[in-house]
């Protein structure tokens, strides 16, 4: 006696997506590594004593090479950059300046749009 099974339903199989397989654009690529530098070196800046102003100057001088050689950038580039930069600052390091968060955020973006640090030399 022979046992026949259908099967009704059939088996498809498929490779299982991880993020670094979905595309990133290249100007997101470039603001998320240049927001992480930037967050790092401003929040170390803190710890050693330096002053906001200071801080945020030292760290986005470190990359305005970076950023100056990329030609990719936009002004919506440069918007997402420190909506990022603000966003990830205010997680790492928001206390010790008394900034908390959305309205921290939105307070340390007025900071950076205020001292116009990414303009085109």
């Amino acid at each position: 006696m022979a046992l026949v099974i259908i099967n009704l339903f059939p088996v498809q199989f498929t490779h299982p997506v991880f993020a670094e397989n979905i595309p990133i654009d290249k100007a997101l690529r470039s603001n998320i590594k240049l927001s992480n530098k930037i967050s790092k070196n401003f929040c170390n800046s803190l710890g050693f004593g330096i002053s906001k102003e200071s801080a945020i100057k030292f760290s986005i001088g470190e990359v305005q090479k970076e950023i100056s050689k990329k030609n990719i950038f936009s002004k919506s580039d440069i918007d997402d950059l420190q909506d990022q930069i603000a966003n990830k600052i205010i997680d790492k390091c928001g206390s010790p300046l008394g900034l908390y968060g959305q309205e921290g955020i939105a307070d340390f973006k007025g900071f950076l749009l205020t001292n116009d640090l990414f303009a085109e030399n």
